[in-house]
């Protein structure tokens, strides 16, 4: 009995997973965004600003997200620095 060799088509592939999780990712952001229209006042320093919950959930994430390529890129310059 011989064994069909798999095709590249019909694998699970790393870039499966990644598409599936990203999928997932948009489906619960859009449930969490539809679920938080309502508005919300958020004083920074002597601003205060009314805006969607849910667009001051994304704001914040992206300043996150933001944040953490920065440190990471200076953590990563320092490194090299100290290995040379």
């Amino acid at each position: 009995m011989e064994s069909k060799p798999e095709t590249k088509s019909r694998r699970f592939t790393r870039e499966h997973a990644k598409l599936i999780v990203a999928v997932l990712a948009a489906i619960v952001l859009a449930v969490v965004f539809a679920q938080n229209l309502e508005q919300a006042r958020v004083s920074i320093l002597f601003m205060t600003i009314t805006m969607p919950l849910a667009v001051m959930l994304i704001a914040t994430a992206m300043i996150g997200y933001v944040i953490g390529i920065l440190s990471a890129s200076i953590l990563r310059r320092r490194r090299s620095k100290n290995q040379s």
